[in-house]
């Protein structure tokens, strides 16, 4: 062996060495570590604080129903808007040519009828008067009565017809609707991002109408204060841009599906509140407290100690030298991560605590 190769091993022996010694760190550094802690009376604080947006109360995203080039578009970005106004519209000149001719049909269709009904009346005047005429012969008579009948079986195949031709005069109108539009409420355009002239896709959004000093809040609150709000609850609120001065708002929704893409579960919270006589804007920061509920004198233990299992709440509790599951009943969670016992242990036990995690 020359010398070349000799250290050449050495080299490798204390990398080996030097990558094993690591991996082992970081095994051993990634294991929690747990201690032991008595439970213990105390307060408890059962408020929430928390931030949200200022988002409006209705957002629509408005494309067409069917694509074409663009012709009118009647509103900027900033325009106020009613409910039901014409915003945009694509080329339908082609369906208004149907539709004047579908139109002139069911005119058509209900003047010819009128002739009908008219030759009907007539003939059966015409057939009352041979009633009691000894001089028309009975063949007349039936002759008579068989136009009536043929009269009558007109009258309802053109009715049909009429039907049938202003059904085909809604269709069309129902696709040249298809072809603008309009405000699904009173509001104001956000964002319009077309011009005349250009080529609209189906579907693809060209405006965006928000309702008009209409606003609500969404927050987003952690899995672990969840328990701490419920819906209809008065919260406290405040604005950034507007000073500390607090007002209320309710509790309307919380989502029942978690906010995925978060390492810990999130869940988003809707509220409303009174907005008419507050300058706003969209995108506004909100301060949210959730008074909750205060307790003294309560069992309390580390959220970290608690883990679930089908829909219950376990923590590993100290029977003589050996932790053991045992099943408890929570009350309120409150600041510093505690939260209240109401059954399943007792003051002074020792249990499992989760002291750090990597």
């Amino acid at each position: 062996m020359n010398k070349k190769t000799f250290w050449t091993i050495v080299v490798l022996i204390v990398l080996a060495g030097a990558v094993t010694s690591y991996v082992t760190y970081q095994r051993l550094s990634l294991r929690p570590v747990f201690s032991s802690m008595a439970v213990e009376r105390g307060n408890i604080n059962g408020s929430l604080s928390f931030s949200g947006k200022i988002v409006p109360k209705d957002t629509a995203n408005l494309g067409f129903q069917v694509g074409g080039q663009i012709i009118k578009l009647n509103y900027q970005t900033g325009d106020k808007v009613q409910k039901g106004d014409e915003l945009a519209q694509v080329d339908n000149s082609d369906l208004a040519y149907q539709y004047k001719q579908a139109e002139f049909g069911v005119f058509s269709a209900k003047e010819y009828l009128d002739q009908l009904e008219k030759t009907q009346k007539q003939a059966e005047l015409k057939r009352k008067g041979m009633k009691n005429d000894a001089t028309v012969k009975s063949t007349d008579k039936k002759i008579q009565d068989q136009q009536i009948k043929l009269s009558k079986e007109a009258i309802d195949a053109q009715e049909y017809q009429i039907k049938a031709a202003e059904t085909n005069l809604e269709n069309i109108q129902n696709q040249i609707d298809q072809t603008i539009i309009r405000a699904p409420f009173s509001g104001v355009i956000s964002w319009q991002d077309s011009k005349v002239g250009e080529v609209a896709s189906v579907g693809t959004p060209i405006i965006t109408l928000i309702s008009d000093n209409d606003f609500k809040i969404e927050a987003e609150v952690s899995q672990l204060d969840l328990e701490k709000i419920s819906v209809g609850e008065i919260a406290k609120i405040s604005f950034d841009a507007l000073g500390s001065n607090q007002i209320e708002a309710k509790v309307n929704s919380i989502d029942p599906a978690e906010k995925t893409g978060n390492s810990v579960s999130e869940y988003k919270v809707t509220l409303e509140f009174d907005n008419k006589n507050l300058d706003l804007r969209s995108g506004m920061d909100v301060n949210i407290k959730a008074s909750g509920d205060n307790k003294n004198n309560v069992l309390l233990i580390p959220v970290s100690a608690v883990f679930r299992e089908n829909d219950k709440n376990y923590v590993y509790k100290d029977n003589s030298g050996k932790f053991e599951k045992t099943e408890v009943n929570l009350g309120i969670y409150g600041d510093h991560q505690m939260v209240e016992v109401i059954s399943g242990l007792s003051q002074g036990e020792n249990i499992l605590v989760l002291a750090n995690k990597f």
